[in-house]
């Protein structure tokens, strides 16, 4: 379901991708979801949402983490697009989060990704290892829409030329 809802945002401009990256995000976060196991501290996948479900629950459960393959490949979307990583892209879709952020190793070196969004403004900040050619993907601020949005690329703070598409 989760890779689903991101592969519609990712394929489908405006408020419908916008929905779906959104209604990902709701799914993870809402009251019985991933979200219930971390404020009961768990630091693995439990067996239930929470121990008042099933008091004598078991914390070693990979159906449950569907989470820790969503959140670095979509959420923050990290994705090879070449085999070893020769190439790959960051393109984030973190519907209406404020910021997310995530250091994730690869074969060839650690990828440091932090992403902000305001009403307006959407802040990608990316280190990459020396090997490999990356792409960027910025997603327009969640609540504006791209007729009225304004478009600026920068590296180190210089513009720099981008295509927009979609």
């Amino acid at each position: 379901l989760l890779q689903g809802l991101y592969h519609i945002a990712a394929s489908v401009a405006g408020p419908q991708g916008e929905r779906a990256a959104e209604l990902a995000l709701q799914f993870m976060t809402s009251e019985y979801t991933w979200l219930q196991m971390l404020r009961q501290g768990a630091t693995a996948t439990m067996e239930v949402w929470t121990k008042n479900d099933k008091p004598n629950l078991s914390f070693s459960h990979p159906w449950c983490s569907a989470p820790a393959n969503a959140i670095p490949r979509f959420l923050l979307g990290l994705a090879p697009t070449s085999a070893g990583w020769g190439t790959y892209s960051v393109r984030p879709q973190i519907g209406s989060l404020a910021h997310a952020a995530g250091i994730l190793r690869t074969s060839i070196g650690s990828v440091r990704i932090n992403v902000r969004q305001t009403a307006t403004t959407v802040t990608l900040s990316v280190t990459v290892p020396s090997r490999g050619a990356v792409t960027l993907c910025l997603p327009p601020p969640s609540s504006s829409s791209s007729s009225s949005a304004r478009w600026a690329l920068k590296l180190d703070g210089e513009v720099i030329a981008s295509v927009l598409r979609g």
